[in-house]
């Protein structure tokens, strides 16, 4: 048999308080303090977090609605009941801002994002410097104005809450902005003005701007013909340009003074097209270019000879016309070629003569064929005393003469040319 204990012991057991005046300031959610409360039970969208004081830091809470509640405990007594929950409070992180950008307007630099709904307002971040915004988009002309060649800034945006339900959104994607480098190495190669290219972290110039003498001229690479510029002086600077998302416009490169010489004039053929000769073009170190076909031939002096005095053989190769083109050039760096001026040659071949006449009459006689300089010279022996007249056909003209020997200057001498000599 059991018999009831006496004295029995008695104690109360007592629920807390319900949190109150719950609210949200940035990521922060607080409340008030509840009596004998040693802990705090937060939810968020049903997941329970402890918090030891009367606020709790929202971590990576992501864009969007959420329902939010606390709850009081205390772990340390087993008077103390968990109070009930609070009301559900709806809280909306802000989406971060996209599409963040630099677009120029005007003689402006604006950085440009999407609006983001329930944004109360926009913080813009400049290298960490903080400055506020009521709408999309902050004119940044003075920090991009004053980057230097090279240098950058980073940018990123958010959008802005009420300072209650409605959270700041995180920032958006930092958009870096850097200044090209000015073009360098402008040099004259060919016919063309050349530089440099001009990136930055890999990024390179969208295309160019080359200054004549002030006057702009777009350009897609890295060089600009001259080909048709007037002969003259020119200051020369170059621009690269960005692609006013990531990369800014270059400053002016440093300029460089050119000279174009002028275009060879008064080309005179003498000694029957084997020598050409033109007027001097003035510069410093100016030298002249012969092409012949695919042969380039180089001279200091204002006159050409087709035949090489090495071999005395011709740059004509073969009978038929050839294009002799000739312009003036310079070992100067910053010298341009003159343009290029043509003359045409015909040439024609030379033969060995072909003597016409009956056997009997050719019999006695024998016949010589020389040259000398620019003529060949061909002489009929074995006639000495005789009455003879000699008629000397060559190409179909006739010359006749007494004279056993008949000398013909040559229009051109090239090895392979032949002339056709006929003798009555």
């Amino acid at each position: 048999m059991v018999l009831d204990s006496t004295n029995p012991h008695t104690f109360n057991v007592i629920r807390l308080a319900t949190p109150t005046n719950v609210r949200v300031n940035g990521n922060l959610v607080s409340w008030d303090n509840v009596n004998n409360a040693s802990k705090y039970m937060v939810v968020v969208d049903g997941q329970s977090y402890e918090s030891n004081t009367s606020s709790y830091q929202f971590l990576n809470l992501p864009a969007g609605n959420h329902v939010v509640k606390v709850q009081a405990i205390n772990r340390d007594s087993a008077v103390y009941v968990p109070g009930r929950y609070s009301a559900d409070m709806t809280v909306t992180k802000l989406i971060k801002p996209a599409n963040v950008r630099i677009e120029p307007a005007g003689s402006d630099v604006l950085v440009k994002w999407e609006p983001v709904s329930g944004a109360l307002g926009y913080q813009i971040k400049i290298d960490g410097v903080a400055y506020d915004a009521t709408t999309t988009a902050y004119k940044i002309s003075s920090y991009v104005n004053s980057l230097q060649p090279g240098h950058g800034i980073q940018i990123s945006v958010y959008a802005k809450g009420d300072g209650g339900n409605i959270i700041n959104s995180e920032p958006s994607d930092t958009v870096a902005v850097t200044r090209l480098m000015a073009p360098d190495n402008i040099r004259i190669s060919g016919d063309n003005i050349v530089w440099n290219e001009s990136s930055v972290d890999g990024i390179r110039a969208t295309s160019y701007v080359l200054y004549l003498n002030g006057e702009e001229h777009p350009v897609s690479g890295t060089s600009f013909s001259v080909a048709g510029l007037e002969p003259g002086t020119y200051n020369v600077a170059v621009k690269a340009l960005g692609n006013n998302s990531t990369t800014l416009d270059s400053t002016k490169s440093a300029t460089i003074t050119v000279t174009k010489l002028p275009q060879v004039t008064n080309i005179v053929a003498t000694a029957g097209g084997t020598t050409y000769t033109w007027d001097p073009v003035a510069g410093t170190g100016v030298r002249y270019s012969v092409t012949i076909g695919d042969q380039e031939i180089f001279v200091d002096t204002p006159s050409f000879n087709v035949v090489k005095a090495s071999d005395n053989t011709s740059y004509f190769t073969s009978a038929g016309e050839y294009k002799i083109s000739i312009r003036a050039i310079s070992n100067d760096p910053n010298t341009m070629p003159g343009d290029v001026a043509e003359v045409r040659q015909v040439v024609r071949a030379l033969q060995t003569p072909t003597l016409v006449g009956s056997e009997a009459e050719l019999a006695d006689y024998k016949f010589t064929v020389t040259t000398s300089g620019e003529y060949f010279h061909v002489t009929v022996d074995g006639v000495e005393g005789l009455p003879i007249t000699y008629d000397f056909i060559v190409d179909g003209m006739s010359h006749k003469q007494s004279s056993p020997t008949y000398s013909h200057f040559m229009e051109v001498i090239a090895s392979g040319f032949t002339y056709n000599v006929q003798v009555k």
